[in-house]
């Protein structure tokens, strides 16, 4: 088997083709374009959230056949380094909130709003004790 270098095998294989002689050949002019029929109208839907629910489906199916994809965004994002390698705590806390936020809501639907001047783990502590 006779060894050539990356692209010889290109060249020798156009070297043997025949140039078509295009300077005499006559094109004349360039064919009207025939225009595409317009699709039927459909109905007005009733709401606009059931006309958008196609496209919600859609992207369900999608993010559920790239979930390894995204979550290696996130994964990435919650190890997120400045460039002389010190953790960025701001974009990791970003990513874990969004995360959170994906998986169980934003935190108003999570949980109810903390008194002012109260602190989270005085009120759980109170939760627990008798």
């Amino acid at each position: 088997m006779e060894r050539v270098e990356f692209g010889n095998g290109l060249r020798s294989h156009i070297a043997r083709e025949p140039e078509p002689k295009l300077a005499g050949a006559s094109f004349g002019p360039a064919p009207k374009p025939v225009p595409v029929p317009e699709p039927p109208p459909q109905s007005a839907p009733a709401s606009t959230s059931t006309s958008n629910e196609w496209v919600r489906d859609l992207l369900r199916e999608r993010v559920g056949e790239q979930a390894e994809r995204i979550w290696a965004v996130f994964d990435g994002a919650l190890r997120a380094t400045h460039a002389d390698g010190r953790p960025d705590h701001v974009l990791r806390l970003r990513a874990a909130a969004a995360l959170l936020a994906e998986v169980y809501g934003p935190p108003s639907e999570r949980s109810p709003a903390l008194p002012s001047g109260h602190d989270e783990l005085e009120l759980r502590r109170a939760k627990r004790l008798p």
